[in-house]
């Protein structure tokens, strides 16, 4: 362990630092001032690890999301991707009632893999292209889904200045070894005003406390860097967003672990199964989007049409957000006025 490399926290510069894993001939780290993890050492070279060229990676993309060599499934992608159209549907009346209807709405994907969600904004009314830096990822939304992906890294792409009303990087930031390049890019590309969404494992999440080397979140050569709510606020402030929204989604994958075996991860899969089972967790999942819009959209009702019933449920699922961390963070943050 000595011999490996403990640079300073690359958010705040902090030097107290604690060792969370180490897996795979590399260290997690974790800042005890600001609660960034990254991976030590950094990748020796800039770009694409093969990881994301090859068969395997493209295969299990596929996979995850319902697509096959010759189509998709549109509907899985519209619910997959149902909180962040609910969230760009609200970005789209902002845009209206600023500039009128019938507007041109743009939106770049900044790692948008396999294009599904590209193509469900595109039937939501946006005029969206995206850029990946997986060629095969980028050739299939190119070929099979119909959109406009370019091949390569997010922050070498070089659209113009100020010409997106939104940005999404879902599932992006953890790959890069400089989220902060990334962030002030998307902060360049945005129109004044205009908004980024990103979706990133959270840290602090309970999995990791219960799973934790094995979560498999915990990946040094795929992930390399590792955010809390904490982290990830300073780091949008730091690259010139006001966050309007930064929420744990309370979602859980027992299975997202390197080691499928051992009591822990028994009694968490088995204590899982009967939760998803549950029709009071559904409702919850129902309550994530209700507070995610009400943040913000000062003017939502998130009690309104509930029944009785669910608003008790409701109070429930406030207990244990205040209790529980989930596998997703979502951020919500806009581009500050000049």
């Amino acid at each position: 362990m000595s011999s490996l490399p403990q640079a300073p926290c690359p958010l705040c510069g902090g030097t107290r630092r604690q060792t969370l894993a180490v897996k795979f001939g590399r260290a997690i780290l974790r800042c005890r001032t600001c609660g960034l993890g990254w991976a030590s050492p950094a990748p020796e070279s800039r770009g694409a690890p093969n990881r994301y060229q090859d068969d395997g990676y493209i295969r299990e993309a596929k996979a995850a999301l319902h697509a096959g060599d010759d189509g998709y499934d549109p509907e899985f992608a519209r619910r997959h991707y149902h909180l962040h159209l609910a969230l760009l549907a609200r970005e789209a009346r902002r845009l209206d009632e600023r500039s009128g209807r019938g507007g041109l709405r743009t939106l770049l994907d900044a790692g948008s893999g396999l294009g599904l969600f590209l193509k469900a904004a595109g039937d939501a009314g946006w005029a969206a292209e995206g850029v990946d830096v997986s060629g095969p990822a980028a050739d299939y939304a190119r070929r099979i889904v119909g959109v406009r992906v370019r091949s390569g890294a997010f922050e070498d792409a070089n659209p113009a200045s100020d010409s997106f009303d939104a940005v999404t990087m879902l599932d992006l930031i953890e790959h890069l070894e400089d989220p902060a390049a990334a962030l002030r890019e998307a902060r360049r590309v945005l129109k004044p005003g205009g908004i980024l969404i990103i979706q990133t494992p959270d840290l602090d999440s309970l999995s990791r406390r219960i799973l934790g080397s094995a979560w498999a979140v915990l990946s040094p050569w795929e992930h390399l860097t590792y955010f809390s709510a904490r982290s990830l606020r300073i780091a949008l402030g730091r690259a010139g967003f006001e966050v309007e929204s930064l929420r744990n989604l309370l979602i859980f994958d027992p299975n997202y672990t390197h080691r499928r075996e051992g009591l822990a991860y028994g009694m968490w899969r088995s204590f899982l199964r009967r939760w998803e089972r549950s029709d009071t967790v559904g409702n919850m999942h129902g309550f994530e989007g209700l507070a995610l819009l009400a943040a913000i959209e000062p003017k939502t009702d998130p009690l309104a049409g509930l029944s009785l019933r669910q608003r008790a449920e409701r109070r429930l699922f406030l207990a244990l957000k205040r209790a529980l961390k989930g596998d997703v963070l979502i951020a919500v943050a806009r581009k500050l006025e000049p």
